[in-house]
């Protein structure tokens, strides 16, 4: 899993931003403090949603609003290019930067 420290003000402070992968092979992006206590998942895991590689579904509804501006604003995402319905929200599709 990569890492990479965004100035993500989501959380209070920095965040460490790790990098995985959901069993159907999707990208997870967690935000951990910087002492490794889990703050967000940032992604949202739908199997039923085809998802190009490299991109993600960020859930910035909930406890996760204003999270999908912080993550574009870190330099972690790209804007969105779609939207999927994901339960009483919606989950952005965004393409991750190549630098994490």
């Amino acid at each position: 899993m990569k890492v990479r420290h965004a100035n993500s003000k989501f959380l209070e402070g920095e965040s460490i931003v790790k990098q995985g992968e959901y069993e159907n092979g999707h990208t997870a992006l967690w935000l951990l403090s910087p002492n490794g206590k889990p703050n967000a998942t940032a992604t949202v895991n739908l199997p039923n949603a085809p998802l190009r590689p490299g991109f993600v579904h960020i859930k910035s509804y909930g406890e996760n609003e204003g999270l999908l501006k912080d993550l574009i604003n870190s330099n972690i995402i790209e804007s969105p290019i779609d939207d999927v319905p994901c339960g009483f929200g919606i989950a952005w599709v965004c393409k991750l930067k190549p630098s994490l």
